[in-house]
């Protein structure tokens, strides 16, 4: 499946409709699937040079991976899917796992594309950057185990001229047990494309793994038939900003690049969020590209407010709090312009 055939149904296809949000919403697995897979990250699947057009498991000989749900093609009001709702936070996330389920980290991956003439262009389409994640949770063996998480989110897609859309998946060590998947249908380039068909994302090593994932990014592979058992809870920002969602607090996510290492096979418990947005040296810059560099530091933008110069390019003058200032995740960053 190609990469341009990915971002596409990202974009368009698999993303949870806005007349169904409210304060909370779930999205992912029902968990009512049975984790039958036997497998962790130290395999992965790859096309058979036998059998043209299917998956064949083999060797990873990656200490890691990523995996996420893309979601159900063709069945737009189908809430199996990773991509967040809106602007907001990850407040929980519920595990159905099999007889011998590795640690996992929550991995929040996100797209960039612009916004051109009104509309998304997802031809310039740019997935995936890795943003941040959870600390290691042990799912409870032959059961169904909740945590508190506390990541924030974006999907800005309602104006300006860069477009984010987060997504959220699981990262697990190789060789500390099985990942929570069922397998639910063919696994063939052929089938990912039938409507019904379970469609899911991974990444070998896991997101994050590398220094170049926050940057420069990485792309990901498909396969269809396989359900990631992960259920997640989102709040709206407004709400958060409220405290309106409820169990405030939470495991909060770290940045930057670092794999999905476990902790003895322990959870890590809460790690209260950290300082993890750097603000990066917008003087200079348009303003395109200073939300560019604000996104993949981990910070957003804030209020921009225009010199009284009317002539050539608007660049940014300056920016508060100045680059270099240590900030939370998702923390807005104002700026002006000459």
């Amino acid at each position: 499946m190609g990469r341009k055939i990915f971002l596409a149904l990202i974009l368009v296809g698999l993303a949870i409709p806005a007349d169904a949000l409210g304060i909370t919403t779930t999205f992912g697995s029902d968990l009512t699937a049975t984790p039958n897979v036997t497998f962790g990250c130290e395999t992965m699947p790859q096309l058979s040079s036998q059998n043209l057009g299917f998956y064949e498991l083999v060797p990873s000989g990656q200490p890691s991976c990523t995996w996420r749900q893309l979601g159900v093609f063709g069945v737009l009001t189908d809430t199996h899917a990773s991509t967040v709702p809106g602007d907001g936070t990850i407040t929980s996330v519920s595990i159905r796992s099999g007889p011998n389920p590795a640690p996992l980290r929550v991995t929040v991956v996100r797209l960039l594309a612009p916004n051109e003439e009104g509309g998304i262009n997802t031809n310039k389409a740019a997935c995936c950057y890795f943003v941040a994640e959870s600390p290691t949770l042990q799912p409870a063996p032959n059961a169904i185990t909740t945590f508190a998480l506390n990541l924030p989110v974006e999907k800005n897609d309602t104006g300006g001229q860069v477009y984010t859309q987060d997504q959220v998946g699981v990262s697990a060590p190789a060789g500390t047990g099985t990942l929570p998947l069922a397998e639910v249908g063919e696994h063939s380039s052929f089938a990912f494309t039938q409507p019904g068909a379970f469609d899911a994302n991974f990444t070998y090593p896991a997101m994050g793994a590398r220094a170049t994932d926050t940057q420069g990014g990485r792309a990901e592979q498909g396969i269809s038939g396989f359900e990631v058992l992960a259920r997640f809870t989102w709040c709206s920002a407004a709400a958060r900003a409220a405290q309106a969602c409820g169990g405030e607090g939470g495991a909060g996510g770290a940045g930057g690049a670092g794999g999905a290492g476990g902790a003895g096979g322990q959870p890590s418990g809460s790690a209260g969020g950290g300082t993890r947005c750097i603000v990066p040296r917008l003087t200079g810059t348009t303003l395109t590209a200073a939300r560019k560099r604000l996104s993949r530091a981990h910070c957003r933008l804030g209020r921009v407010t225009a010199g009284r110069s009317g002539r050539g390019a608007r660049l940014v003058r300056a920016s508060s709090p100045r680059a270099g200032t240590r900030l939370p995740i998702g923390a807005r960053v104002n700026v002006r312009l000459r």
